[in-house]
């Protein structure tokens, strides 16, 4: 038995696997959904994520403003 990840929605006779559920299935039924890119293998090892700041930072444009007109 392998646990996997579901990526898609899966639905037939025994029921429905949702996208994010962590399932155990048979190996070559595992495998299977894996290989098709609808699955992807729980790992056990625990990711944490670092919050960088982004290397660009977007502004919006100055407004250029028409000469002669008063605001």
């Amino acid at each position: 038995m392998k646990k996997i990840i579901m990526k898609t929605l899966a639905a037939g006779p025994s029921g429905s696997l949702v996208p994010g559920q962590v399932v155990s299935l048979p190996d070559e039924e595992a495998e299977q959904l894996v290989t098709g890119g609808y699955a992807v293998y729980e790992q056990k090892e625990v990711e944490t994520a670092t919050a960088e700041p982004p290397e660009n930072t977007m502004r919006k444009p100055a407004i250029k403003r028409k000469a002669g007109r008063k605001r």
